[in-house]
């Protein structure tokens, strides 16, 4: 019997959770192989609590469902979940995104099966909009995806991981249990999840010599909505600074400095001068860079408000 373990930090998710949990039950999967799904609530206020409970009581002992208080902390939260599975295959999710009808677990769990060395099983996500209707938009470029599949492991942590500013999505990931307890699963020291668990898996993976494979078909669907933490800029400018200050080599920070001018466009004026955002900038980075980062995306704001 082998066990895939679905760990699902989920967060005001009331309108989400129980798509996600039952699209994920609907997999296809071989008569020895078994899902699970873990569900850690992150203190949410709204129907998420009674939605978790009853999917618990539908389920049996195929879904878990635990509430905790607020922490705020994705890989903390993501480690908790990873300690309570039981399987063998970790999948890496979130409470409001869902898998497609039917999705064909059996067929990524025996990959691992056939091949001993494989770590990381990659996957493409395709967006829904908040009522469930497919979007055109891929999670991970097309391009990216057929590129990263035929890179070995090297290549894609020397040449992209630890010099470009490039992010690789772990949702609906599968990653090998024994290889996320030696690496210790997500770095707690960081509140970034994606980016810093991808570089500390394939730093591992490199290391000892194993393999990934990168699955170009949409495998899971990824929500878009009011609420996608990725549109916090304040939150997402503040675990990209931490996280290229502790992992990135500082000659390399000129490139990866150019996806924060993302985050610091979508600020407010008042927030984007502010002392604070200012101080993670200068505290993080080279001070020539915190400027010219402040400098240009503040054309880059006025631009947009006078095209």
């Amino acid at each position: 019997m082998t066990t895939l373990s679905i760990l699902v930090p989920t967060y005001f998710h009331e309108a989400y959770l129980e798509a996600c949990v039952t699209s994920a039950l609907s997999a296809k999967l071989g008569p020895t192989d078994r899902i699970e799904v873990l569900i850690l609530d992150d203190g949410s206020t709204d129907d998420t609590p009674n939605v978790g409970r009853r999917l618990q009581e539908r389920y049996g002992d195929r879904v878990t469902y635990i509430w905790q208080e607020n922490t705020g902390h994705i890989p903390r939260n993501l480690n908790t979940l990873a300690s309570l599975a039981t399987g063998e295959l970790l999948l890496l999710f979130a409470g409001d995104d869902a898998f497609p009808e039917g999705w064909d677990a059996s067929a990524r769990m025996a990959q691992f099966a056939d091949d001993p060395a494989l770590a990381l099983s990659l996957c493409q996500g395709q967006g829904i909009t908040a009522d469930g209707e497919l979007e055109d938009a891929l999670r991970q470029s097309a391009a990216v995806m057929d590129a990263l599949s035929g890179l070995t492991s090297a290549q894609i942590l020397h040449d992209f991981l630890e010099r470009q500013p490039f992010q690789l999505f772990m949702q609906g990931a599968i990653v090998r249990r024994s290889v996320y307890d030696d690496i210790g699963g997500y770095n707690e020291d960081l509140a970034a999840d994606d980016t810093a668990m991808a570089l500390r898996l394939f730093r591992a993976m490199v290391a000892q010599g194993l393999t990934h494979r990168v699955e170009t078909d949409v495998c899971f669907l990824y929500r878009r909505h009011g609420n996608n933490l990725h549109k916090n800029h304040q939150r997402a400018l503040s675990s990209k600074l931490e996280f290229y200050s502790a992992e990135i080599s500082p000659e390399h920070h000129p490139r990866f400095a150019k996806k924060l001018l993302y985050n610091l466009e979508g600020l407010p004026w008042r927030v984007l001068w502010s002392r604070d955002v200012r101080a993670m900038l200068f505290e993080a980075l080279d001070s020539g860079l915190a400027r010219k980062l402040l400098v240009n995306a503040s054309v880059r704001k006025l631009k947009r408000r006078n095209p």
